[in-house]
């Protein structure tokens, strides 16, 4: 299975072995659904993706021939409502993220 050395190394205590089990679990169920969260529920799991950096990844984000994801911006909602678009918590040098 793909690890991204960035998520499990600071996101997921490594000895926490039923959390990974369980990840391992939800990433088989996913890989043999048909649900249109498919690739958004891989995304997070895989990449430890924050929901509004999803949500901000457009076409230009996606670099299919090195297999990775640009990390730029994050979406979330204002108390009025409306969509309040920022740069992401994690001010890293590199924003690409490696994806299998």
């Amino acid at each position: 299975m793909f690890q991204n050395e960035y998520y499990f190394s600071k996101a997921v205590d490594k000895n926490n072995s039923a959390c990974l089990k369980d990840a391992v679990e939800v990433i088989d169920k996913l890989l043999y659904t048909d649900s249109k969260w498919k690739l958004f529920f891989l995304r997070a799991i895989m990449g430890g993706f924050r929901r509004g950096e999803l949500i901000a990844l457009d076409e230009d984000d996606c670099d299919f021939e090195n297999s990775r994801l640009r990390i730029d911006e994050s979406i979330s909602s204002t108390k009025n409502g409306q969509a309040d678009i920022t740069d992401t918590k994690n001010k890293a040098p590199n924003d690409y993220v490696d994806m299998p």
